[in-house]
């Protein structure tokens, strides 16, 4: 099998913003011959990665409408870095109620973000997001950084009684 055809399969494998991000970064003349070879596979019926996280599940809520509140409720307690980086990934129609909910502090360090593409990022966030919606709001935690403090705390927390 040739470079370009294994190139080909491995990138069909991808999400379409995943793919078109390492296409960017190719010669012209590669990129026509990736596309080509992928149109082939979709002809043939192979079928890529697509995962379509935005439409609900029956009776699910659904992340893109979603009220401002609900979303408020899942991630009132995030770091503003986070917040953000979900607040980035598409013109949410509850972005701006969420963030009247925030405080004036919380919402400047929001908005003070600045946040790159990252397509994996971003399906891994509204895979969390979407869980915690089904959950209600409570049982599935978006990841957090591990504070070095914590293992101290842990030893401490008995002795404060």
């Amino acid at each position: 099998m040739s470079g370009h055809r294994q190139a080909a399969a491995a990138l069909h494998g991808l999400a379409s913003d995943d793919r078109q991000l390492i296409l960017d970064q190719l010669p012209p003349a590669d990129q026509q011959t990736l596309r080509d070879y992928l149109a082939e596979l979709d002809a043939l019926g192979f079928e890529g990665m697509e995962p379509d996280l935005l439409k609900p599940t029956t009776g699910a809520p659904d992340v893109a409408s979603a009220k401002s509140e609900l979303i408020y409720a899942i991630l009132a307690h995030e770091p503003a870095a986070l917040v953000a980086q979900i607040l980035a990934i598409r013109a949410w129609r509850w972005a701006d109620g969420l963030l009247a909910l925030y405080p004036p502090a919380k919402r400047d360090a929001i908005c003070g973000v600045s946040v790159r593409a990252a397509p994996a990022r971003d399906r891994l966030l509204l895979e969390m997001l979407t869980a915690r919606l089904h959950a209600g709001a409570a049982s599935v935690p978006l990841p957090r950084r591990h504070s070095a403090l914590a293992p101290l705390l842990r030893l401490v927390r008995p002795w404060r009684r």
